[in-house]
Order: structure tokens, then C-alpha cells, then sequence
């Protein structure tokens, strides 16, 4: 494959010369191009028809930006031009904000980065088998009940493939929902944090075991309405927290004393119910 990258113009002899091409100049984000065709061994007429459909279904870019391709082929002096107009769905903008990440610890990492500032989109490229939805929305969802440090409330995801979740080589793009936007969740964690970080002041010095018992305290002292609020700030702030709001002040203060913590989901009376699961000294104890 040689390629002129100023007037899109690639010489290729084989399949998957002619398939590289054609990627390339979608990568590229060429609306026109020109693939110079040698001594080919069968018919490119039908050849560049394939590779042009493929590329919209199969090849990540193509399937995530590229609307439809037409062509034209025209025998000159020994050899086919075959003459390539691509339309895109997408902006260049958009295209070119593709991230690349390898594995999925690196796109978890992307995630984080994205809902802890806000974003309402992120666009991902990778070839990690181990990246699929649920296990994305599992870790969206971990990360908030991990660190209402962080987040305010749980964002909420939509995540398409492209070309597919099972495909090896993907793009995978996020768009995200928050109950608050950026400006309110800044300031409550602005108010949040301090209150937290100055709760925990005496505990300085103590062991463990006494760090998780004052903490637990402390929210049950700071919570004078348990009907109603689900996250941090609904507990330690506004005074106002169900089993949930209680589980995430919780989680917050143990995070901010070192405490090993989680908040687990389950069911009582019939309803649902939050609580936490702390260890010391690896021992394991339920906190509600």
C-alpha cells in the first residue's frame, strides 16, 4: 500500500490493499479519494463493492461515522482508477475525539475521568475482548456507590458498539445522564466534603474499629428524617437520608478515615435496603 496523504491517492495489487485504502480514508476522514489498481488478480468491480460494505458494517470507524460510500472504476492505461465519495454521519470533530484504549482497566480509567468532570460523551477505541456493557455499567455503577467523594448521584449510561459488542477490534460510545448539572454538583460537593472531612477530625489517632464505630455514629446523629434522600448529601448535609442516602454517608466517611467499606444492596420487609460491609483486621462486619 503506498498512500499520498495530501491527494488521497493509494496504489495498491491486492484484497487487502484494497481494503486498507479504503479504511485509511475513512480514518483520515477523506470525503473523496483515488485507489490506483495494479495488476489485480480478479475483478475489482465486485472486489471494491465488497470492501466499500464492509468497511460501513464491519470496520469500526466506517460503522460508527461513515454514512455510505459510492465509487466508480475506470480502466486507464493498464491499470483501474477507482474513484471513492464517502459521507459521514459524524463531524470531524467528533470523529477525531476517538480515544484509543488497550485494555479495560484503561478504559475504565477514561470513564471515571469523564463523569467525575461531567462529560456527556465519551467515544472509546479498543480492542479488548473483556469490554461489554454490563460489565461497563457495572463498573459506572460501583464507581458511585465507591466514591460519593466524587460523584453526587449516580450517572446514568447509554453505550452503543460499533460495529458490535461482540467484535474484537470496537468503538464504544457513552453518552451520559446526571440528576444535576455540573455547576449544582460542584457546589454540593464543595459544601459536602469540608463537613465530612471535618466529622472525622477527632477521630485522628484512634484505631480502626473505633474509626468505623464513631462513623457510624455520626451519620445516625446527622440524619433526622430517614424517608427520604438516597446519596451523601441528603444525610450528612440536609439531614434527610433513607437506608441508601445513610449507606453512601457512610461509605464517604469510612473512605475519608481509611476504613475499608461497601455499600451492599439487598431486600428487607419486602423492600429494598442498603447497608454497608466493612473489613478489619480481615474480618468482615455488616454496618446499617
Amino acid at each position: 500500500l503506498v498512500g499520498d496523504t495530501e491527494e488521497q491517492t493509494y496504489e495498491v495489487r491486492t484484497y487487502v490493499g484494497l481494503k486498507n485504502a479504503v479504511q485509511s480514508l475513512i480514518s483520515s476522514g477523506a470525503e473523496s479519494g483515488t485507489i490506483q489498481v495494479k495488476d489485480y488478480p480478479s475483478s475489482i468491480q465486485d472486489d471494491i463493492a465488497r470492501v466499500c460494505l464492509d468497511a460501513t458494517k464491519d470496520y469500526p470507524m466506517g460503522a460508527y461515522a461513515v454514512e455510505y460510500i459510492s465509487h466508480s472504476v475506470n480502466r486507464i492505461l493498464g491499470y483501474d482508477e477507482v474513484k471513492l465519495r464517502i459521507s459521514y454521519r459524524l463531524s470531524p470533530e467528533e470523529m477525531s475525539s476517538v480515544r484509543s484504549a488497550s485494555t479495560l482497566t484503561d478504559v475504565y480509567s477514561m470513564v471515571e475521568s469523564a463523569v467525575e468532570i461531567g462529560l456527556e460523551r465519551i467515544t472509546i477505541q479498543t480492542s479488548s475482548l473483556s469490554v461489554k456493557e454490563q460489565t461497563l455499567l457495572d463498573y459506572l455503577h460501583n464507581l458511585y456507590r465507591s466514591h460519593p467523594e466524587l460523584l453526587t448521584s449516580e450517572p446514568k449510561a447509554v453505550i452503543s458498539f460499533y460495529p458490535s459488542e461482540e467484535s474484537i477490534s470496537k468503538i464504544v460510545d457513552f453518552s451520559f445522564s446526571y440528576r444535576e448539572d455540573r455547576e449544582e454538583a460542584e457546589e454540593r460537593l464543595s459544601i459536602l466534603n469540608p463537613a465530612a472531612e471535618e466529622m472525622i477530625l477527632p477521630f485522628e489517632g484512634l484505631t480502626n474499629p473505633e474509626k468505623a464505630l464513631y462513623c457510624c455514629r455520626d451519620v445516625a446523629l446527622s440524619v433526622q428524617n430517614t424517608r427520604r434522600g438516597s446519596t451523601a448529601y441528603d444525610a450528612l448535609i440536609l439531614g434527610t437520608a433513607d437506608s441508601e442516602g445513610c449507606a453512601m454517608a457512610y461509605q464517604l466517611l469510612c473512605n475519608l478515615c481509611g476504613v475499608d467499606c461497601r455499600v451492599v444492596e439487598g431486600r428487607m420487609d419486602g423492600s429494598i435496603h442498603y447497608w454497608n460491609i466493612i473489613s478489619i483486621d480481615r474480618e468482615y462486619y455488616h454496618v446499617d
